[in-house]
This record gives C-alpha cells, sequence and structure tokens, in this order.
C-alpha cells in the first residue's frame, strides 16, 4: 500500500486524485444520519468521476471551492486525473467529523469530516497500484460539498495549468476568452463579441468532454434599422434575439443590447445572448420542444425556457469565479431583466411560447448560479 500526498502525485504524474487539505479535522461525536450523509455524498462524487460526469461532479463541490477554481478548469483537470485513477473501484477507510480550516482560504469550517480512501492508479505501462488519500468535506445548507485542492499553491497551478485549455481562438486583439477584461470594463462596441467569444469557450469545453458533439452556432447581429431573414423567419430591430434551430443560429438585436450596456447592465445583455447560446446547447444534447412530450428527451417550451435560464446562470457563475462579471452584474440583471421577460398573466404554463413569469425565471436562473447544471435538472 502507497500513500502519495496530492502535491507531490500532481507533480510526478497525471494520476492526480481529486481531494485536498492538508489540515487535520478534530474528531467530534455524530450520528448515523451525518455518516449516511457523508456516504452518500462521497458515493456520488467518486461516482461521476467514473461515469465520467464531470459537469456533475463540478456542481457537487463547495461554492467556496468553485470561487477557487472555476468549471472550465476542473473539467480539463478531472479529465486528466481520471484517465489513470479508477474512481469506480475506489474504497473508503476512515472518517473523521469535526471543525477543519482549508489552507486555500484560511476559512474555518466547523462542520467537516475527513474522508480517508484509497483508489488504484495507473501507471504509463497501464500497471495499478492503490494510492491513499483524504477527501474533504463542509456542511452547507443541510448538505455536504467537497473541496479541491489542498494548499494555494496546488489551487493556483491547476488554474494556471487547465485555465483557457479549449478557449476560443485569438480574435485579432492578443485576447482569449480566458484573459479578457472584466465585462463592465470593456469598451460599448466590443461587449457583445466578447460575450460570444467566453461563450463559445465555455460551452466547447462544458460539452466537449460529454458524450455529446459540440458545434459552433452562427450568430446574426442585426444592426439597427437592418432586417434579416432567417430559417425561422425574419429578423427586425426590436426582435430582442431569438434562436433558431433549423439554421443552428442565433439572432441579436444590437440596438437592444447596446441599450441595455448603455444603461450600465452590461451583464444583462449577456444573459440575452447566455439564454439563446443555451438553447443551441440544448438541441445539441437532443433536447426537443413540443406540446405533447412522451419521450425523456421532450420537453414543453416552458421547461426548455426556464432550463436554459439556468444554463445562463451556471455560466454566469463560472464566468463570475474567471473576473469576468462581479456578483453585483448578475443581481442587477435579474433586478433589471431577467424579471422582466416574464410572461405576462394571460400566458398559460403550458402555452405553445411559454418562457415562465419573472419569479419562474429569477428562480431557474439563480439554480444554475447557486448549484450549476444539477440545478437544471441534467446530469452531463
Amino acid at each position: 500500500m502507497q500513500r502519495r500526498f496530492l502535491g507531490a502525485l500532481f507533480i510526478a504524474t497525471l494520476a492526480l486524485l481529486p481531494l485536498l487539505g492538508a489540515a487535520q479535522a478534530q474528531t467530534a461525536t455524530v450520528d448515523a444520519v451525518d455518516k449516511a450523509e457523508v456516504s452518500s455524498a462521497v458515493n456520488q462524487v467518486f461516482e461521476l468521476a467514473a461515469s465520467r460526469y464531470f459537469n456533475a461532479m463540478y456542481d457537487t463541490m463547495h461554492p467556496d471551492a468553485k470561487s477557487a477554481v472555476s468549471r472550465s478548469v476542473a473539467l480539463n483537470f478531472f479529465n486528466d486525473v481520471y484517465s489513470r485513477a479508477l474512481a469506480s473501484e475506489t474504497q473508503v477507510v476512515a472518517m473523521d467529523f469535526g471543525s477543519w480550516t482549508w489552507p486555500v482560504n484560511d476559512k474555518d469550517y466547523p462542520d467537516a469530516v475527513a474522508v480517508t480512501y484509497v483508489m488504484p492508479v495507473l501507471d504509463d505501462n497501464g500497471k495499478s497500484s492503490w494510492v491513499e488519500d483524504t477527501l474533504y468535506l463542509a456542511q452547507e445548507q443541510m448538505s455536504w460539498y467537497w473541496f479541491l485542492g489542498s494548499t494555494k499553491e496546488f489551487v493556483d497551478e491547476i488554474n494556471a495549468q487547465y485555465a483557457g485549455a479549449s478557449a476560443a481562438p485569438d480574435d485579432g486583439s492578443g485576447q482569449t476568452s480566458g484573459e479578457l477584461a472584466a465585462l463592465a470594463d470593456v469598451p460599448r462596441d466590443q461587449v457583445i463579441q466578447m460575450v460570444v467569444d467566453d461563450l463559445e469557450a465555455f460551452y466547447s469545453e462544458v460539452v466537449g468532454l460529454t458524450e455529446f458533439a459540440y458545434e459552433t452556432p452562427g450568430v446574426v447581429v442585426v444592426a439597427e434599422g437592418d432586417t434579416v431573414m432567417s430559417a425561422c423567419g425574419q429578423a427586425s430591430t426590436g426582435f430582442y434575439g431569438f434562436y433558431c434551430p433549423l439554421d443552428s443560429t442565433m439572432y441579436l438585436d444590437e440596438q437592444f443590447l447596446l441599450e441595455l450596456v448603455d444603461q450600465g447592465s452590461a451583464f444583462s445583455a449577456a444573459f440575452v445572448i447566455a439564454h439563446e447560446w443555451a438553447h443551441h446547447v440544448q438541441l445539441g444534447i437532443g433536447l426537443e420542444r413540443t406540446t405533447r412530450p412522451d419521450a425523456w428527451n421532450e420537453l414543453h417550451s416552458i421547461e426548455l425556457e426556464l432550463m436554459a435560464d439556468c444554463f445562463s446562470g451556471a455560466w454566469a457563475a463560472d464566468a463570475e469565479g474567471r473576473g469576468l462579471v462581479d456578483p453585483g452584474d448578475i443581481e442587477t440583471a435579474i433586478n433589471t431583466i431577467v424579471f422582466s421577460l416574464g410572461d405576462p398573466k394571460f400566458i398559460g404554463e403550458y402555452d405553445p411560447q411559454a418562457h415562465g413569469n419573472g419569479e419562474q425565471r429569477v428562480r431557474a436562473t439563480l439554480n444554475g448560479y447557486e448549484q450549476g447544471f444539477l440545478g437544471c435538472n441534467l446530469q452531463i
């Protein structure tokens, strides 16, 4: 039996394990319910890893850990780790409950647990050896979430190594999505392109590490006073934005989006683009809009629309973690654009064009922001 610590394992090989925390939790007395809940949470982490559901795995991380490591970085990191680590054969050895301090932020977590486990890892010759490590979890809002990274140095290293691994191509400005400035600081005429580039990089990574193929959507920005004919009909100034599945293209109303920017809410414009981009992703993973769903992939309009809001929230959380947007930007968008785009009272919940009322759209967006894609009832 070998014992290796994650930092050393990272430097020595690609057989990295997901867990972390060098500090020891102080032993505490716990009941059977706590142990059962932790066991369930730990099993879920490794089951997701074994199934390569890396997005869902990221969504089970503690919010503080998500703040330290963006989704795109984590996905590429997980992809390297679990090309060698056999998560399906993980065995829990012990649980140690008590307070614990995460060295990355020096924050104390009074309700924490250190889970010692062993996992087989393949070397370059395909031979496996058992590695022992510790997974740290803390309780947040009655649920248990895990941490990635045992030291600030380790987190900095994976952020540096995996940031922008699948970033959008350089557009001539010398910047990729991982290097762009904060949205609020970008010149007015560059906001739309910046958001488009970032969404492209984000979803190419999110979908690229799943069983589904990702294809770049078409993007047409309709200038003020112009009219463009899409495969779904005419797009003239005043339409806000829509995604046409017949030509896999989103059409964006430049005047409307720039008015939002001028009102001091660049992220409100970004939300509109993100919502339409989500419809392209939905189409790519096989989801369909129908008035009478009878298969797993068939959904009512309101279900698809609220899911698109949720996707937008998941992207917003990742963008916030990368410094692209500020928490205040997201709150402003929710208060100024998300709620206002809700259906009026005369639109029925299962109307063929229903998007959800203001309260439903805000809640869906926050579900994605707070819980990731798991909050959208989707495991990928």
